[in-house]
């Protein structure tokens, strides 16, 4: 869905404010890319307490100080797959249920504007910074994307520097499985095997090394109500 909006010349407001139909319950939140994630509670299927760190106990002791999949033998990977999930239980969680794109804003000559959010209730107030030399019209048209389809987690430098002290890439992608506070997702991430644990924590000791934030991304698969995981990337912030 498009919001669009026109300012015809320097005599209108550089505040543009939208109206967001809400799902009961819902609320607006800004992401560190200054999109603006629509929060949603949701019931759905949770790890029961304990059972994230039952299973990378369990996890671990088949693995041992192994990083790759390929320090693996056959047998230890069927071990590890063959481990028992976290037990869990239906809950209401707060989740991601849509998204407001990156603001954008371009004059006359289709040139870019600087342009932000700022989010107050259900009012979405997209600020234009238009400039002397600005030409009229500008145009602004924020769109939004409603659904489960994708998610993402992310980390600061300080948690990505915590996390990259963990003392293999295995422990720090089970650790950061362990802090994500969406419950559905922190479940998710933690039943996935070695191998992709690994992975976010190889991605996540980069970025501590480069000074970097991190994100860990799912999809959300409608089907079975639950998200599976997609990658781990870095960047700079």
């Amino acid at each position: 869905m498009q919001l669009v909006a026109v300012l015809a010349s320097s005599a209108a407001s550089g505040r543009i404010r939208f109206r967001i139909d809400l799902p009961t319950g819902a609320h607006l939140s800004a992401k560190p890319d200054g999109s603006i994630a629509i929060i949603a509670p949701v019931r759905a299927t949770v790890a029961k307490p304990g059972e994230l760190a039952r299973f990378e106990k369990d996890v671990r002791r088949i693995i041992g100080s192994a990083t790759e999949l390929g320090e693996l033998s056959v047998d230890k990977r069927h071990a590890v797959a063959m481990v028992t999930p976290p037990a869990t239980e239906r809950r209401v969680v707060a989740l991601e249920v849509g998204v407001i794109g990156v603001p954008w804003a371009l004059d006359a000559n289709g040139d870019p504007i600087a342009t932000h959010y700022e989010v107050k209730g259900d009012i979405l107030e997209q600020v234009v910074e238009v400039e002397a030399r600005t030409k009229y019209p500008v145009t602004a048209d924020p769109s939004i994307s409603v659904g489960f389809f994708e998610t993402s987690v992310s980390f600061s430098k300080s948690e990505v520097k915590s996390l990259a002290s963990k003392s293999s890439y295995y422990s720090i992608g089970a650790a950061a499985c362990g802090v994500i506070p969406n419950a559905i997702v922190a479940v998710a991430c933690g039943v996935y095997a070695a191998v992709v644990l690994t992975n976010i924590g190889n991605v996540i000791s980069k970025a501590a090394s480069k000074k970097q934030c991190a994100r860990i991304n799912f999809y959300w698969i409608p089907a079975i109500n639950f998200p599976t995981y997609k990658s781990t990337t870095r960047y700079a912030c």
